[in-house]
């Protein structure tokens, strides 16, 4: 599996919080558990019939293991979404997109009103599954909130919509507590 090296050169206008910069070195690389190989053969079979994937996430895994392109922040909105990872949060490929602080988060607020709608396009005419995130999520909430705000749901469509929303969680074992 390849893995994506990233480059922390700094453009002399660009300054970027050492904290970023940890945060790229700390997730830059990574190794797959011999007994998660299985596992992860498995997710990549699937990968033809996965159109995109959206994740918060800031590393390269799943791009990685199902060879698809990343977009970043604006990337989004000139994108095909066929076989792209949008990574809503940044990516250590670009330390300067990740969004991790209160400030960041406000701009993203304020500055990403087209990503959302290129998101909520996504989620009305494609099946949705979130992995790895608690019905309760902040984050899902508000995405679920937005969608179902500005969608009819008298409309067969929007039913459509509604029902091809899956959910996935686990719940902890007690001795990962």
């Amino acid at each position: 599996m390849r893995q994506h090296l990233c480059n922390t050169s700094v453009a002399k206008d660009i300054n970027i919080s050492r904290f970023k910069l940890f945060i790229t070195e700390l997730l830059k690389s990574y190794s797959i558990k011999e007994d998660k190989k299985a596992e992860v053969a498995e997710l990549q079979k699937v990968r033809k019939n996965i159109g995109s994937i959206i994740t918060t996430n800031y590393d390269t895994f799943i791009e990685d293991v199902f060879e698809f392109k990343s977009l970043i922040g604006n990337e989004i909105l000139l994108s095909n979404p066929y076989g792209s990872s949008y990574k809503i949060h940044g990516c250590i490929q670009h330390p300067d997109k990740i969004i991790i602080t209160d400030s960041d988060y406000a701009n993203f607020e304020d500055k990403y009103e087209l990503i959302r709608a290129q998101l909520l396009s996504l989620f009305i005419h494609n099946p949705i599954i979130f992995l790895g995130y608690n019905i309760g999520d902040k984050n899902i909430k508000s995405i679920l909130k937005t969608i179902f705000t500005y969608v009819d749901l008298s409309l067969q469509t929007s039913r459509n919509t509604k029902s091809s929303c899956i959910c996935y969680g686990y719940k902890k074992s007690p001795k990962c507590s």
